[in-house]
């Protein structure tokens, strides 16, 4: 196999018998494209600004002083008996179609075994994080050029989740990717650590008749 890449997000170890190891790459990210993601900017108690809140059944949306990561302020998601919808969204306009993009949110729960789910451009990324914020992750190329990022409860019955810092920016492509030529037939391997949401894995340029994954 000649002219292997191997891309995003994650501590990756490449091991090229014959050939030595491939650095991790580091995404070069663009500028933070949402607003109020931090969600320290409340138009009240249960409207969190510029994001729309979706709830149904007794479920609730709310302002939370106590629990953030950061800031003064976090959304905290309070789910009925039943797991009724409770989420927020924000419509971001002006992207560019077929460009990468990464969203990431953090997430922490009132209790054990609660879990949050995290949409971009239909692709959905699910975290159970316990008590302690934890991030989830989606990438994900633009099909338009206006796109929802969805945050809100997968399964948390008669609990709180907590959201705050979530996020989205573009990638460079480029950036994805470590790559090395070979003049010769070579075997990879890659162990990969990978974040949920994300893509990872070995990719072969083709420069022979033949090339084998």
């Amino acid at each position: 196999m000649r002219g292997c890449s191997v891309p995003l997000l994650s501590n990756m170890r490449s091991r090229f018998l014959g050939g030595g190891r491939l650095p991790v790459p580091v995404p070069a990210l663009g500028a933070e494209l949402l607003t109020n993601g931090d969600l320290e900017t409340w138009a009240s108690a249960t409207d969190a600004g510029t994001w729309t809140e979706q709830i149904a059944g007794t479920s609730t949306v709310n302002r939370d002083g106590t629990e953030q990561r950061g800031g003064t302020y976090c959304a905290r998601l309070d789910v009925d008996g039943t797991n009724s919808q409770a989420r927020i969204y924000q419509t971001r306009a002006g992207l560019t179609a077929g460009v990468w993009y990464l969203a990431t949110a953090y997430v922490k729960a009132s209790a054990p075994a609660k879990s949050a789910v995290l949409t971009w451009n239909g692709q959905s990324s699910n975290v159970t994080p316990g008590t302690s914020y934890q991030m989830v992750a989606v990438i994900n190329r633009a099909s338009g050029t206006s796109h929802d990022v969805i945050i809100g409860k997968n399964s948390a019955a008669s609990a709180s989740l907590y959201l705050d810092d979530i996020s989205l920016k573009a990638i460079t492509l480029a950036s994805m990717f470590s790559t090395r030529p070979y003049s010769t037939h070579v075997t990879v391997k890659a162990q990969c650590t990978v974040v949920a949401g994300t893509r990872a894995g070995v990719i072969c340029g083709k420069r022979t008749p033949s090339c084998r994954t």
